[in-house]
């Protein structure tokens, strides 16, 4: 979708019912794609900042920041991103509201109450932003990131690794067939 000029990448617009929202205590997964330290961030009931845990990055199997699991959460999520990023205003696209507006959890907000209020800052409950918010601020003044339902993210792999499996059968079954096993005697298991 589009919001104030800034591409989003999801499914169609559409207009929820009370029943069908997001609900504010469901856990969400943010997937980082630029951060140099962190794959995701879950954010376990997502406007209570102490709950949100860093899924650190691997490369080559070991942490891309070996220092992450040794500083607060809340300094590796705003170290990592390239300059380009944090120089905006960061925030979290969560849920929409019942008016089919989204909502927005000021990243860069909660920032600056960690340096000044350290650990208590994590504790407080966080307010939300609403799309006419996000909107006065100006396309060019903020960078977003989707927040996606955990729930979705494990059905969207369970489906890949059914897919995944199926495909793999499949090849299995024309390699055999292909090495002259007759097709009427290979089980699938």
């Amino acid at each position: 979708g589009e919001v104030a000029g800034l591409h989003i990448a999801s499914a169609p617009r559409q207009q929820p019912s009370p029943a069908t929202m997001t609900s504010v205590d469901e856990p969400m997964l943010v997937q980082f794609e630029s951060h140099t330290s962190l794959d995701m961030l879950l954010l376990q009931r997502p406007l209570q900042a102490d709950t949100w845990k860093g899924v650190i990055k691997k490369v080559n199997g070991a942490d891309a920041d070996p220092s992450a699991k040794s500083r607060p959460l809340m300094e590796v999520v705003m170290d990592g991103f390239p300059a380009d990023v944090s120089s905006k205003r960061l925030l979290i696209q969560h849920r929409m509201d019942t008016l089919g507006r989204h909502e927005f959890i000021d990243l860069s907000e909660l920032a600056q109450r960690w340096a000044k209020d350290g650990r208590a800052a994590m504790q407080a409950p966080l307010a939300t932003l609403n799309e006419d918010d996000m909107k006065r601020m100006g396309a060019d003044s903020v960078f977003i990131m989707r927040a996606t339902p955990a729930a979705e993210l494990r059905e969207a792999k369970a489906a890949a690794s059914a897919d995944a499996a199926a495909r793999l059968l499949a090849e299995q079954r024309a390699a055999a067939i292909a090495s002259g096993a007759d097709p009427d005697e290979l089980m699938l298991c």
